[in-house]
């Protein structure tokens, strides 16, 4: 968990020669609590891009992983239509930069012909949504908040970040629950598409 205490003030900044002091210690001055909260926020930004970077892993890395699953050396008729295809989706794989929900949907439906949203679901109780719609949105509203920092722009804000001031804000619970909304997406999607395969050709669950 971050917090302040995972801040400590240095030695040189404070002008002393005294250890390591926490933010509570009274060696810190207001502009150094200032400027020690500046960084924090570098560190949740971080942490969130860490986030949607690990979705953007694991969806291209999915569809890689359904290539080799349905790989067939045996029957070269499809191996020859196999080939092309799994080209073709490494193409579009390199030009993936945004895996919100619509594009993450596109990328798995074109290229393995399973559709995720209905697999969703879970990933909503984080936040006590009980549709899809609720949960494609939050997915497209984490990724537009990592664009604001990203490119400079002002923080969004929407229900799960807004303060009691009714600005927008980030910190350890939000991160701590997009974690949670990231790994059930990736639970759920990961049972699906071993499902679909398991359908789509014939042969046991892959995983």
């Amino acid at each position: 968990m971050i917090d302040s205490d995972a801040f400590p003030c240095i030695c040189s900044l404070c002008g002393t020669k005294r250890k390591i002091e926490p933010l509570n210690k009274p060696c810190c001055s207001a502009q150094k609590k200032k400027e020690v909260s500046s960084a924090k926020q570098v560190f949740l930004h971080a942490a969130l891009a860490y986030q949607t970077a690990t979705w953007d892993v694991y969806v291209k890395s999915i569809v890689s992983e359904y290539y080799m699953v349905i790989s067939n050396p045996g029957n070269q008729a499809f191996l020859a239509m196999h080939s092309i295809a799994k080209s073709r989706m490494e193409k579009a794989q390199e030009k993936l930069n945004t895996p919100n929900s619509e594009n993450s949907r596109n990328f798995l439906m074109e290229y393995t012909g399973y559709d995720p949203w209905g697999d969703w679901l879970g990933a909503g109780r984080v936040y006590g949504y009980t549709s899809i719609l609720q949960i494609k949105n939050h997915l497209n509203e984490i990724f537009r908040l990592r664009h604001s920092f990203a490119h400079g722009f002002t923080m969004p804000t929407f229900h799960w970040n807004q303060s009691p001031n009714g600005t927008a804000q980030l910190n350890v619970e939000i991160l701590r629950k997009t974690g949670i909304f990231f790994q059930k997406l990736i639970q759920g999607t990961d049972a699906g598409i071993s499902q679909h395969i398991a359908v789509q050709h014939g042969i046991g669950k892959p995983w």
